[in-house]
């Protein structure tokens, strides 16, 4: 996956965040404008986003056999996720305005450009779709996204390579 796509299904995890922010402006201006119904759609779209980028990966990714030696789940990361949904109601209490949100966010997406493979997505957990990290037999360790739960490293057999840490558990 190149570093542009992942970029962006790391910044979909934060999608939520529009929400929040769309509630905070619609308490603050008391009422319906051009800024919040924009919040809410470009939320939506990139709550929609990651699902349809990890359908497209796994259309298009090369499928390799995979022997793993241990998994064990990243679900504890979602922790983080969930904090930053409700952030723009904190900073609204604190008195952050959008402009001091949108540069935070823009260092937050340089940061994640640099970054190889992505924690937990909480949107993507909606879709039963959980991460894991896994080792496999010769000790490298991946993130697997999959479907499934997995209860045992026998369950992998193939996989899609998404990036050279990041794999699709293949259905």
């Amino acid at each position: 996956m190149n570093t542009f796509i992942r970029t962006v299904l790391v910044l979909s995890a934060f999608s939520p965040v529009l929400f929040s922010l769309a509630y905070v402006r619609y308490d603050m201006h008391g009422g319906w404008s051009t800024e919040i119904v924009q919040l809410l759609v470009i939320g939506l779209l990139g709550s929609l986003l990651p699902y349809l980028i990890l359908k497209e990966l796994g259309r298009r990714s090369e499928l390799v056999p995979f022997r793993a030696k241990k998994v064990e789940s990243s679900d504890f990361m979602l922790l983080i996720f969930l904090f930053s949904y409700v952030s723009p109601l904190v900073g609204r209490a604190a008195g952050m305005d959008f402009a001091h949100i949108v540069v935070a966010m823009a260092a937050f997406a340089i940061i994640c450009w640099f970054v190889q493979s992505i924690p937990a997505h909480p949107i993507l957990r909606l879709f039963s779709i959980r991460f894991y990290k896994i080792e496999s037999e010769n000790g490298m360790v991946y993130t697997l996204i999959s479907r499934e739960e997995l209860r045992s490293p026998a369950q992998v057999k193939s996989v899609h390579l998404i990036s050279t840490t990041m794999l699709l558990k293949a259905d």
